[in-house]
């Protein structure tokens, strides 16, 4: 099940700032003028208590079917709502340049939504979304202990010391233990883009807007992924999703996310460069740590398969 490609942002968007931007929108209805009052005074505009998807096919499945609601909004009640309720204060209404694309209009008709107003909410959304959430899903280490604690965990859970994070290279020969270890802890991010380039299809292709723009729109989309594999894990990003080792039947389970399509970046060219010394000396350590004293129990047998 694809989560949130970039109609499926629109989408979402929309139906979070819908009901936020309702008595706003009728309030500068009534103080515009001039082209703007003729454009927000369109009657089928002012229908959307009856008409518009949020009030009727959103609505309907919330109440009757939880599981197509899932589909549709592409992710479940209970975060939307909680989302929505932490980002309200900081959604407010602007104006803004007209953007009059299909995509555009169609939102536009579908939700019964000017197109001014579909041109701002992205952006303003995703600002707000990215707000609300950096500080309690994507906060950053504040001290020594902090850090410490974040490579203690990373030990624990992929036997790889001294590790803050991982970048994923995809250029190495992951023939012996070194570089199986190496690849296993990399695996991490591996998995994590895999994730998001499938739940979020705007990473399946290049981001045709400015960078500011882009910006946000990544910013967003690491906020919600951090909070739905908090909250909504299962739904989300089941285990299926990722690759896994199956240590006992000593192979590689491949995970669903590769079945997506991934064109954001092209092919990199491969330039071959020697590394630095200090480089060299520190993998010669993490070699030599691997084989003995680090070593793990199935890990000869996980390196054939590398």
């Amino acid at each position: 099940m694809d989560f949130l490609d970039e109609d499926d942002q629109y989408v979402a968007a929309l139906a979070l700032t819908t009901i936020i931007l309702e008595e706003e929108e009728k309030e500068a209805r009534r103080a515009a003028r001039g082209a703007r009052r003729r454009l927000w005074s369109r009657k089928w505009l002012q229908r959307r208590e009856e008409g518009g998807q949020y009030k009727t096919l959103v609505q309907e499945l919330a109440l009757e079917d939880q599981g197509s609601y899932r589909n549709w909004m592409r992710v479940n009640r209970s975060p939307f709502h909680k989302i929505l309720d932490m980002i309200q204060p900081s959604i407010s209404k602007t104006d803004t340049r007209m953007i009059n694309s299909e995509r555009h209009t169609s939102l536009s008709y579908q939700f019964r939504v000017s197109l001014n107003l579909i041109s701002l909410i992205n952006p303003e959304t995703c600002s707000a979304i990215y707000e609300a959430l950096q500080p309690i899903y994507m906060r950053m280490p504040r001290s020594q202990e902090e850090w410490r604690k974040v490579s203690e965990d990373f030990h624990s859970l992929w036997n790889y010391p001294l590790c803050l994070g991982a970048l994923d290279g995809k250029r190495s020969n992951e023939k012996h233990i070194h570089n199986y270890r190496l690849s296993r802890a990399r695996r991490v991010s591996e998995n994590a883009f895999g994730i998001l380039s499938s739940r979020f299809q705007v990473f399946n292709k290049p981001i045709r807007t400015c960078p500011e723009r882009a910006n946000k729109v990544i910013q967003a989309c690491l906020v919600l992924h951090n909070m739905l594999r908090t909250e909504s894990r299962q739904a989300y990003s089941p285990p299926e999703l990722l690759d896994q080792e199956d240590i006992q039947r000593r192979r590689m389970v491949v995970g669903q996310w590769h079945d997506h399509q991934h064109n954001a970046l092209g092919d990199m060219q491969v330039i071959a460069r020697r590394p630095k010394r200090d480089a060299m000396q520190v993998r010669d350590l993490f070699c030599m740590y691997f084989n003995n004293e680090g070593s793990v129990p199935w890990q000869n047998e996980m390196a054939l398969l590398h």
